[in-house]
């Protein structure tokens, strides 16, 4: 239009600086160690008819597909190593309704139109504006509803809140689908259920009078949720890390350091498997306590590495939470934790200064409060006062230089060439 037409109008039915109004955002906060428990929970909340999850990398989908494969899910894989056949054979699945979801890297991010696909679900958070924007942009489309759902670990708290403030998005904050609130509204998707609406043909009511006249109507009613039940992967119980504790403001006396430390009154003991002898070291601890309990960084206090063990602190806040965690964590960890006791010498009290005192009882001056006299006490006992030059300092100030030659002669012989003869 700008190289061939002159004064061209460009006609745009979306304002570009607003988020899609038919996406509704949402940002749930999750423990480290729970992202593949909080997909299932949220993928059972919505129930929706198709669902789309991205994962960063090829390795993720393989891992997360056959995770929700292995919990009843119909899914299907869609990554960069598969041929054209086999992704074309994955999304006719989807679009059929033989698969329900589909776990996918970024190249399923453009250029992909699902009628019924009705939530997007972020499993890891996207590289930038742009990617989340075309990740969330597969829902919501032809004038339907769209759900786009972010799973945030506490430690990429900051991180999605730069990324949905850049891409000019408002989420709305909350924890991941817990297992009563699915439940709940499984209760309510069996009250509305279309299986009550259809209609009933004559083979269909002799069959329901048979049963009735053997079995109660309470027998048939439970029978029947039983059977809805049983198509529905089990929800999975999640931990909800909380909001973040409001940043500090530095300078601020009063939550200054080391007022921040826990102290002991604050905290429970907890021991992990390994030790100095194991080559413990609280850089790569740190990150498997917050792994395996769910807590962060604030919620650790000291620890003691030992010969054999290590000790550490866990905030009272977070230890009720930090041991369902364990106790929900996988068989076969490297390192097992358990509760404990702290160890000897964890709170040793420093012994008060006592200032030494003299004979008489009298506190002794310290050494830089005695007096100090600054007399001057003259040359050095050598006799010879300090920085004096030598005898011959009244001569001339080059007669002593080496390579000075003969007294009168030139430093230097003359010069080994002669003049050419004219």
């Amino acid at each position: 239009a700008k190289r061939y037409q002159k004064d061209a109008v460009r006609i745009d039915t979306t304002d570009r600086t607003r988020a899609h109004a038919d996406i509704e955002y949402r940002a749930m906060r999750i423990a480290p160690n729970e992202i593949e428990h909080a997909v299932v929970n949220v993928l059972r909340y919505f129930e929706a008819p198709g669902a789309l999850v991205f994962c960063s990398t090829r390795e993720s989908v393989k891992h997360l597909q056959a995770a929700l494969r292995e919990r009843g899910f119909s899914s299907v894989g869609l990554s960069g190593e598969l041929s054209q056949r086999e992704r074309t054979d994955a999304l006719q699945a989807l679009r059929d309704g033989h698969a329900r979801v589909c776990v996918a890297t970024d190249v399923a991010a453009r250029g992909l139109d699902l009628p019924d696909l009705g939530l997007v679900l972020h499993a890891e958070l996207p590289v930038n504006r742009a990617t989340l924007l075309h990740r969330s942009g597969r829902t919501g489309r032809a004038g339907k509803k769209g759900v786009s759902v972010l799973l945030v670990p506490n430690p990429k708290r900051r991180r999605a809140e730069m990324l949905l403030s850049s891409a000019g998005v408002e989420a709305t904050w909350e924890g991941a689908p817990t297992a009563d609130a699915i439940r709940a509204q499984d209760d309510a998707r069996l009250l509305a259920a279309d299986i009550f609406s259809g209609e009933t043909s004559d083979e269909d009511m002799a069959l329901a009078r048979k049963l009735l006249a053997e079995r109660s109507a309470d027998e048939m009613a439970v029978a029947l949720v039983r059977m809805l039940r049983a198509k529905m992967p089990a929800p999975e119980d999640l931990t909800d890390p909380g909001d973040r504790p409001l940043r500090k403001e530095r300078g601020d006396a009063a939550t200054a350091w080391p007022t921040e430390r826990l102290q002991a009154h604050e905290v429970t003991w907890f021991r992990a498997s390994v030790g100095r002898q194991q080559n413990a070291d609280p850089k790569w601890l740190i990150p498997l306590i917050c792994r395996l309990g769910g807590v962060t960084k604030r919620d650790i206090g000291s620890i003691r590495v030992l010969p054999d063990e290590t000790r550490f602190e866990i905030s009272l806040e977070a230890s009720e939470k930090f041991q369902s965690a364990l106790a929900n964590a996988a068989k076969g960890e490297p390192v097992t934790i358990t509760p404990s006791s702290a160890p000897d010498g964890a709170y040793k009290v420093k012994r008060a200064f006592s200032p030494r005192r003299e004979e008489g009882g009298e506190e002794r001056p310290r050494s830089f409060d005695r007096p100090r006299s600054f007399e001057h006490k003259g040359p050095p006992k050598s006799g010879k006062a300090p920085y004096a030059g030598k005898a011959n300092a009244a001569k001339a100030p080059y007669a002593g230089k080496p390579y000075a030659g003969k007294p009168g002669g030139k430093p230097f012989k003359g010069k080994p060439f002669k003049k050419a003869a004219k």
